[in-house]
């Protein structure tokens, strides 16, 4: 085994084992997700990669007229999908929203089980930082240029942690706090 192998395993492990309360702490939308709103169009097929629990879609859902916080009124019909690596997180979606149960899969995101040009979109929310190397992030990125349709989106949001404006913030939130 590989030290990314290792490391992905790891990453695996670690979001199954707090699956429970990841999902109870991500439940509201982050604000950035309205960035995305001017790409998705109607009747788009959307690739939702690290799923997690799903709030990407609960937030689609009200796209489609049903009770759900997020893009209120904007009469979008999505046809989502969702790709986690944590099987626990993949059971409280499969919980969550039985209707589309099937529409969410185990999977990696460097290699992904769909058929070519299948997506409109594919969204990576604060997920691609926790691949190990150059090497499967570039392997991730073939893959999703892979599946999209021509003309078709990445869009993506990245941690950075190392970044002085994130610990900017941090030291501020928690200072104010307190």
């Amino acid at each position: 085994m590989t030290k990314s192998d290792k490391i992905l395993r790891q990453v695996r492990e670690g979001y199954n084992r707090i699956a429970e309360h990841f999902s109870a702490t991500r439940h509201a939308p982050w604000q950035e997700f309205n960035l995305f709103k001017e790409y998705i169009k109607d009747r788009d097929k959307i690739l939702d990669l690290a799923c997690g629990n799903g709030r990407l879609y609960n937030l689609m859902i009200s796209a489609q007229g049903r009770p759900a916080s997020g893009w209120k009124d904007s009469g979008l019909v999505i046809d989502y999908y969702g790709l986690d690596n944590s099987e626990e997180l993949l059971k409280i979606c499969h919980q969550k929203y039985p209707a589309i149960s099937e529409k969410f899969q185990l999977g990696e995101m460097s290699s992904l089980p769909y058929a070519d040009e299948q997506f409109d979109s594919v969204i990576c929310i604060a997920s691609f930082h926790h691949l190990p190397d150059k090497k499967l992030r570039l392997k991730t990125l073939a893959e999703i240029y892979r599946v999209l349709k021509p003309g078709g989106y990445l869009l993506m949001t990245n941690w950075h942690w190392q970044h002085w404006p994130f610990w900017r913030y941090f030291f501020r939130y928690f200072s104010a706090s307190e």
